[in-house]
């Protein structure tokens, strides 16, 4: 049986950019699991994250009751199919996901149903830097849009993430990348960093 990973937290703090540390360092053990989004490919997307689909598709999916959770966050749908969830349980190694903190409870919840417990998830919440750092990252990524507006939907998330009590917190300062990185492999065990 496999293990999931999830990776939670606002805009600019580097869900990505951990996530594709992870796959990259040890890519025999760290797999994706692959989302639905109704949005174009951006370029700081992870091989294999999204399977790109239109909002009918999704709602498609829904009605047919293929879907584990999906929601809109901005003019964007973005959902995480039952089959895909169940792959990564089936999958030999770590199965990452980045998901907001309800969707993140929604597959603690599953998981428990489904196998009376939930210890094959490991959630991590990384808390955001100052917002001048987290504006340096949007303005390096190219990120677009109304950054004030996310920042300020994603506050609430916190709240969120700490009333659930399933995730480790960490940070992800500037200059702190690769100790963020040692934290959660060694939260999983995986290599004593």
């Amino acid at each position: 049986m496999g293990d999931i990973l999830t990776l939670s937290g606002g805009t600019g703090v580097g869900k990505t950019s951990l996530a594709r540390a992870l796959l990259k360092t040890l890519p025999t053990e760290f797999f994706m699991v692959r989302s639905v989004t109704s949005r174009e490919p951006r370029h700081t997307d992870l091989a294999g994250e999204y399977a790109y689909v239109n909002e009918l598709h999704i709602a498609q999916m829904h009605r047919e009751d293929k879907l584990l959770w999906w929601k809109k966050y901005g003019s964007t749908f973005y959902a995480t199919t039952k089959n895909s969830v169940r792959d990564a349980l089936w999958r030999n190694g770590i199965s990452v996901m980045i998901l907001t903190p309800d969707c993140v409870e929604i597959l603690h919840r599953v998981l428990e149903n489904a196998l009376g417990h939930d210890e094959a998830c490991h959630s991590f919440y990384i808390e955001s830097p100052s917002e001048a750092e987290i504006m340096r990252r949007l303005n390096h990524d190219g990120t677009r849009g109304d950054i004030a507006e996310r920042m300020k939907e994603e506050r609430g998330w916190y709240e969120t993430a700490m009333a659930s009590g399933k995730f480790t917190f960490i940070k992800n300062e500037q200059n702190m990348f690769e100790e963020t990185l040692r934290s959660i492999l060694r939260s999983l065990d995986l290599r004593k960093a």
